[in-house]
């Protein structure tokens, strides 16, 4: 795993998200209460800032269509399916790591990804 800094725990309160751009991605760290879940920041959809979303818990949902996800496991919550990357957090010193790196090297950045249904990549 190769963990970049992403911000410090103090910088992204309960309830709220911070995006950024790391390499070719956009990730948004989400806080909910206290424990840090780190997701593509593209809905799906029309690749909508998740950013953006509005947190209840641990579900998003998009701000542009209210595509609803679930920030655990990245997946689209509703009949039709869908899901974001999600990414590995960690705590260290008070900042927040997140590990950019996609599992499969050879996957075409364009398309939807699949979910994993054992992933769970936050940190409380």
């Amino acid at each position: 795993m190769s963990f970049v800094r992403f911000a410090g725990v103090d910088e992204i309160p309960p309830g709220k998200s911070r995006s950024m751009r790391i390499g070719l991605r956009r990730i948004a760290v989400f806080n909910v209460a206290g424990s840090y879940y780190a997701i593509e920041d593209a809905c799906a959809h029309m690749k909508a800032p998740l950013s953006q979303g509005r947190m209840k818990g641990t579900e998003l949902t998009c701000s542009w269509h209210g595509w609803v996800y679930d920030l655990t496991t990245g997946k689209r919550k509703g009949k039709e399916s869908g899901c974001v990357r999600t990414f590995v957090v960690k705590i260290e010193g008070g900042a927040i790591f997140v590990d950019p790196t996609v599992n499969d090297p050879f996957e075409i950045h364009d398309e939807e990804p699949e979910c994993a249904e054992d992933e769970f990549p936050h940190i409380a």
